[in-house]
């Protein structure tokens, strides 16, 4: 007796159903996959939006390491400039015996400002030389995640595209082995996209730290500015026979030239 339009049949407890019933189910089950398919695409597409925006800076962060190589030399010259300018000061003060008394003060406070700008600048270009590691390997990471994540997005328009075409896969060795590559992409994207964001995060911090430094960088050659202007009042007392004019002539241009590195420096430093 037929009870349906389909023939069920049992054997080892399987159900062996109709020819058109498979057919049917084959429809279906393409239809899963292409939905399923359909929403990896597009989780793909909206991952990539984000590593895209993200690589888009990426020139940014390649300007900032080759400016703060820069920076990096400028910052030692600097601490080098200012113990040499306090070590002449120094000399020319007790060349001056008697008459020099005010200036060896005025040497003595160039000595001590050439030591706080050498501990500021020690830690400065170390954190820079740090970061310009950092921002070298971020870049490659986010290139590297870029190209996993399309090479995955191009599989599964691909896979999709077939599914939903005419001729739709049906060999599921190969929907398998299609489906496989994209795991492993998606999973080397993983591993990729997490190291370069907590590199990103590491990154930031730095910038902060680095943002402190220079600031207090910035303090010292700005009170350094007093001391200046300090010993041109005292320079000017003791006549024309002093190479003191010369030596706080250079302290100014060294002044001058560091206070506009270092904004250009806290500048780039605020990307």
């Amino acid at each position: 007796e037929i009870k349906s339009r389909q023939t069920m049949l049992r054997d080892g407890g399987f159900e062996v159903k109709s020819p058109q019933d498979r057919k049917e189910r084959l429809e279906s089950a393409t239809m899963n996959v292409s939905d399923r398919l359909d929403r990896v695409y597009r989780l793909h597409v909206t991952v990539a939006n984000h590593i895209n925006t993200l690589f888009a800076r990426t020139d940014d962060y390649v300007s900032l390491h080759e400016k703060l190589q820069g920076k990096s030399t400028f910052i030692l010259e600097l601490a080098n400039s200012i113990r040499l300018f306090s070590l002449n000061a120094a000399v020319e003060a007790t060349r001056l015996g008697e008459r020099g008394k005010t200036l060896n003060i005025i040497a003595t406070q160039l000595e001590e400002h050439a030591q706080a700008i050498t501990k500021t600048v020690t830690l400065l270009t170390r954190q820079m030389f740090a970061l310009g590691d950092a921002l070298k390997v971020v870049v490659f990471d986010l290139a590297v995640a870029k190209l996993q994540l399309d090479m995955a997005t191009v599989f599964t328009s691909e896979l999709l595209n077939a599914q939903q075409g005419q001729d739709a896969v049906s060999n599921d060795a190969e929907v398998s082995h299609v489906t496989s590559k994209i795991r492993t992409l998606e999973g080397a994207f993983a591993f990729t996209s997490r190291k370069a964001l907590q590199l990103l995060k590491t990154i930031s911090e730095e910038l902060r730290q680095m943002s402190g430094e220079a600031e207090r960088l910035h303090e010292v050659i700005q009170t350094l500015r007093i001391v200046h202007l300090n010993g041109k009042v005292e320079a000017a007392g003791v006549g024309s026979q002093t190479r003191f004019p010369v030596i706080l002539e250079e302290v100014s241009g060294l002044i001058q030239r560091a206070t506009e590195e270092l904004y250009d420096l806290m500048n780039s430093i605020a990307i």
